[in-house]
């Protein structure tokens, strides 16, 4: 119809202006050469019109005929006119046809949003994520007078940009994985996780190797935007190591109601940088599942792992030297607790961990103990360390902390409305932990320190949430602070 209306449009606007012209020629008995031009031009066009609506309806017939399963009618031939006869399933295959051309596009790309930016090739060989996250935090601190007399100095109030991370991960020919995870929130570029890997492997699962968190403590592994408080907990500061770089094996087991880890790793710098006398460490992590019930609504959780951390290198040079240390659970606040260089030979430290949540309700706890060995040859001390934490949570709203049989750790919290989404109010939810971390032992004057915090967490989406938090943080050396904290931080 649309083509019917063009033709008759141009039919008019040539009669249109041909009239003009006609009104200005003198009458006469015989049509002139231009008006016999028009006259012929008109029945062509009408001649046209007629064809095209006989076509029209001949293809509409054929068509409900083809949607019926009975013979298609006869279609003129656009080449010759002449009309051929196509059976409705002909026409169903050759669209099913088309429809696997198109899948079969060299390069075919779906472009989605899910937790951040993805992109996927058809045929699932191929999968890129694009996404970051942004912590902007702020401290107000206050130290009594014994503390900044003692040595502890005068804490600052002040803001940070806590985390400003850009990360890209994938897949590529379905079982090789990479990750690169950039910080750009102290002013330069540093690595976080950094490496590569292949899965599916028989028996052994996961193998990668680059920079990326040792397998030991559940907190120090959980993603830091599904932490219930702003820090780590002062043990897991102190204890667990961090990222650094290796290699690792991982794997689940017994239907994903247990993992196992297993890794070598070289102390490095936060550009994964280091040298083996800057220490070796192995690194393994056990857990399981016990009991998981009401798809992950109530489930309890149990873990060991452990690190043996070798000291190497010429102690002329300043090396074999060990060090523990913590912040209150502020990152905006020095280092409370601190054993200083001291000369070891090698550490054993050992973790157990454990979760029950049951509903919006979770319990969860950690112990680190640290056996220190000295260097025979210069008769150098040998500490023992311990530390542990217990906190509890509840959501307001219903939610609860999900669990992720892959890694053996806590998830994304998911509100059950969203902030204004069906007049919803996001998630709410409280917490409280104590902590305790102990480095005084055999000479060495690492102090003690005591955290009491308490925190209130607003998830108004998956993606964003508010926290605040309250520290009482004691020191057996140096006397206690108040520190209260705040935290935007949303991530994709």
């Amino acid at each position: 119809m649309k083509r019917n209306c063009l033709v008759f449009g141009w039919l008019f606007g040539i009669i249109f202006t041909a009239a003009p012209l006609a009104a200005q020629q003198p009458p006469a008995s015989q049509p002139t050469d231009r008006e016999a031009e028009l006259e012929a031009l008109v029945r062509d066009l009408a001649n046209r019109v007629d064809a095209l609506e006989k076509r029209l309806s001949e293809t509409q017939q054929a068509l409900e005929q083809a949607q019926n399963g009975n013979t298609a009618g006869a279609v003129e031939n656009s080449s010759s006119g002449t009309p051929t006869s196509q059976p409705a399933g002909d026409l169903e295959s050759r669209i099913a046809k088309l429809e696997e051309q198109s899948n079969q596009h060299p390069n075919p790309v779906d472009v989605f949003w899910k937790e951040g930016l993805r992109l996927e090739s058809k045929d699932g060989m191929f999968k890129l994520k694009v996404g970051g996250r942004v912590h902007l935090d702020g401290a107000i601190m206050d130290a009594d007078d014994n503390a900044e007399e003692r040595g502890l100095g005068d804490l600052e109030d002040g803001v940070e940009f806590r985390r400003a991370w850009i990360v890209f991960s994938g897949d590529m020919y379905k079982n090789a994985f990479f990750k690169l995870e950039y910080d750009l929130a102290q002013g330069d570029t540093d690595f976080l996780d950094v490496y590569m890997g292949i899965k599916d492997v028989p028996w052994l699962g996961r193998i990668q190797a680059g920079h990326f968190r040792e397998p030991m403590g559940l907190e120090m592994l959980t993603n830091a935007n599904y932490l219930t408080f702003m820090e780590r907990a002062t043990p897991t500061e102190s204890f667990a190591p961090n990222r650094n770089t290796g290699v690792q094996v991982s794997n689940t087991f017994l239907d994903q109601r247990a993992t196992w880890a297993l890794g070598g790793f070289v102390e490095t710098d936060n550009f994964g940088d280091g040298q083996f006398r800057d220490g070796r460490n192995v690194t393994g992590r056990l857990t399981a599942l016990p009991f998981y019930e009401d798809e992950g609504r109530r489930y309890v959780h149990l873990g060991l792992s452990y690190s043996r951390k070798y000291y190497q290198g010429d102690r002329r040079e300043g090396d074999h030297l060990a060090r523990f240390r913590s912040r209150p659970e502020s990152h905006l606040a020095q280092r409370f607790i601190d054993t200083g260089p001291f000369y070891a030979n090698a550490a054993n430290i050992l973790g157990a961990e454990a979760v029950w949540t049951h509903g919006p309700f979770s319990l969860q706890g950690e112990y680190f103990h640290d056996w220190v060995e000295g260097t025979w040859e210069w008769q150098t001390a040998e500490p023992s360390f311990y530390g542990f934490y217990v906190q509890a949570s509840y959501f307001l709203t219903g939610e609860h902390r999900p669990y992720e049989k892959e890694t053996g750790l806590i998830g994304r919290v998911k509100p059950l409305k969203n902030f204004r989404e069906d007049g919803g109010w996001g998630a709410w939810e409280v917490a409280g932990r104590y902590s305790m971390t102990d480095l005084h032992d055999a000479h060495i004057d690492g102090d003690r320190l005591n955290d009491l915090t308490f925190g209130l967490n607003w998830y108004l989406n998956p993606n964003m949430r508010v926290m605040f938090n309250y520290i009482y943080a004691d020191t057996e050396d140096f006397g206690n602070a108040h520190i209260y904290q705040m935290r935007l931080a949303f991530d994709f």
